[in-house]
């Protein structure tokens, strides 16, 4: 397993609580999908999950937003 599987899969562990609560949302429809779209972090997820099928890239993908939004754009 290569460190970049093991951030990838450290994060989706990270997130499983956020994505059941949103997916609990979006069933009660308490959010709507362009709710969830707004979030810098999961339009990410979500875009590179449907251009490339690939989960791993998508996870990785979706952190690098989450750092940059978090620490590097606020900060300044």
């Amino acid at each position: 397993m290569s460190i970049f599987q093991i951030i990838a899969l450290s994060y989706l562990f990270y997130s499983l609580v956020d994505i059941f609560k949103t997916i609990k949302a979006l069933v009660n429809r308490e959010k709507k999908i362009t709710d969830i779209l707004q979030c810098a972090k999961c339009f990410s997820f979500w875009l590179v999950l449907a251009t490339t099928q690939n989960l791993e890239i998508a996870l990785l993908v979706s952190l690098c937003v989450l750092i940059l939004d978090n620490f590097l754009v606020t900060r300044i």
